[in-house]
């Protein structure tokens, strides 16, 4: 979700470009979202902030149109199961779940069944990849199953843990580690702790029938798309050999260099 700063900047810009007075220059705009998603991000800003940020705080929100899909097709095609998460979820989002004044303000307490007793991290890898010693060459077993993170360090310590799991000798694949300018500017260790959002941390350890996520529209038509998850089958020394483990390219091989 965009800051509605820059909403606002856009109208500004139209409005002088096709010299009308109009809300975006008498253009009809069309904006898609989710209320339920992240929300703007105010860098060191307080709750009030953050809500300020958004469009619903604009004074554009009140030429909008508001139109709702609520019908999930996904959910209703994926069975009963799904379809009970799915709602579920948008009874959070729609705020229609009671307050829970003992976990906190603002709160509301998840189903028993949702929740692991342990607090253990590598409690919870074992509940999702249960049995992963007798399935993990198997990759739609394998990438039918994900741990969610909020942070980025979260997801390398999940990572690291579940890598140790598999059998066989990992591989190290370690990131460029130097600069062609300003080198007294950029010590080693600094840029080896850098960990930028969309890019792998400096030393990744690999093993062969791993799961690993894409994250940029490689090749569309056959599949390779941000978001598709592949299952290991070699790790060469520059480029990496994987398969589509799910949907209608499962199967198919991809050289991930």
């Amino acid at each position: 979700m965009g800051h509605r700063h820059i909403y606002e900047a856009i109208d500004r810009t139209l409005r002088d470009i096709r010299e009308n007075d109009s809300m975006f220059g008498q253009l009809t705009v069309v904006f898609a979202g989710d209320w339920r998603q992240i929300l703007p991000v105010v860098h060191h800003g307080s709750r009030a902030d953050i809500v300020d940020a958004c469009l619903k705080k604009s004074y554009i929100w009140q030429h909008v149109r508001p139109l709702e899909m609520n019908t999930n097709v996904r959910a209703e095609k994926a069975g009963k199961s799904t379809q009970a998460s799915a709602q579920f979820l948008l009874s959070v989002g729609d705020g229609k779940l009671p307050i829970n004044h003992d976990v906190g303000p603002m709160k509301v307490a998840l189903p028993v069944h949702l929740l692991l007793k342990s607090n253990s991290l590598d409690d919870l890898c074992h509940f999702v990849f249960e049995q992963l010693e007798k399935n993990y060459d198997t990759a739609s077993w394998l990438c039918s199953r994900a741990i969610l993170c909020p942070r980025n360090a979260d997801v390398d310590e999940v990572n690291n843990l579940m890598i140790e799991r598999f059998p066989g000798e990992a591989t190290e694949y370690k990131s460029s580690d130097s600069v062609t300018d300003n080198e007294h500017q950029y010590p080693i260790e600094f840029l080896n702790s850098l960990t930028p959002s969309g890019l792998p941390p400096h030393r990744l350890l690999l093993k062969k029938h791993a799961s690993v996520m894409l994250l940029r529209n490689l090749d569309p038509y056959n599949g390779h798309v941000n978001g598709a998850r592949y299952a290991i089958r070699a790790l060469h020394r520059h480029v990496i050999v994987a398969v589509v483990a799910t949907g209608t390219h499962a199967g198919k091989e991809i050289y991930l260099p």
